[in-house]
């Protein structure tokens, strides 16, 4: 594992299509690692990504809702 620092930026979705969608987003959009998903109830599940500060945040924003 690599000592460099790292941000974690939180996506939060309903219903498995969104979290399939925005997965594949997030990961298209910039160079970034997803660490898990939490099921939070009520069909909400957070998708938790790693990277640099730039990455996470380019990520984050393309999984945005339009």
């Amino acid at each position: 594992m690599s000592d460099k620092p790292f941000a974690i930026g939180l996506i939060e979705t309903q219903g498995f299509t969104a979290v399939m969608e925005a997965i594949d987003t997030a990961c298209k959009a910039a160079n970034v690692t997803i660490l898990g998903k939490e099921k939070l109830g009520g069909g909400y599940i957070t998708i938790v990504i790693k990277g640099d500060v730039a990455a996470v945040r380019a990520a984050v924003d393309a999984a945005k809702p339009k």
